[in-house]
């Protein structure tokens, strides 16, 4: 008789031949394998309280938004090459991964980037967005903002403003995970 017939059947030669069964058990299938059935629902063991330090909160990852862009005051042009740094743009990495993966960015990094006024800003009343297709991707920085703020005042320009400049996309990859904007404007 095989090991598995003389461990589950209960006529082995190693059990005395009795037709009574165990009043909770069943016989099943054609191996005589008995299960359990019990006659009284256990209740279930209270689940124990999680710390809010321990829970695990999976976060969203955001999605970005197109926002509704003032009209286009003017562009800015010239010979500049895309080589000043944006700031912020840690905050904005949705965004800048979706415009990435819009395009082949071996062939095709070149972007036109829309320069917003922000007066209304809590942080800095000269602060200016940075916009590509619709979408912030960060901020000019604090010093160059001001200096763009008084250079606009001084063409006349005042209120809600915007100017498009080209842009390139850098990092996104291997040992530079983080997506850059650089923009054509002039060193200052």
């Amino acid at each position: 008789m095989s090991w598995w017939r003389r461990i589950f059947s209960p006529n082995s030669k190693s059990e005395p031949k009795t037709n009574h069964q165990h009043p909770q058990a069943s016989r099943a299938g054609t191996y005589g394998i008995h299960t359990l059935q019990p006659t009284v629902a256990l209740p279930k063991p209270p689940a124990e309280p999680v710390a809010l330090e321990q829970k695990k909160t999976r976060t969203k990852k955001a999605t970005p938004v197109e926002a509704d862009l003032p009209p286009l005051t003017g562009r800015i042009t010239g010979g500049h090459v895309c080589a000043f740094d944006v700031v912020g743009e840690s905050h904005y990495q949705a965004a800048l991964r979706k415009l990435r993966n819009s395009r082949h960015m071996a062939t095709d990094n070149d972007f036109i980037a829309d320069i917003v006024a922000e007066p209304e800003n809590a942080h800095d009343q000269t602060a200016c967005a940075v916009y590509i297709e619709g979408f912030k991707v960060g901020y000019l920085p604090r010093d160059a903002a001001a200096d763009f703020h008084q250079q606009i005042a001084d063409m006349g320009v005042t209120g809600l403003w915007r100017f498009e400049t080209k842009a390139k996309l850098s990092g996104g990859w291997d040992d530079r995970p983080m997506i850059g904007v650089l923009l054509s404007l002039p060193k200052s």
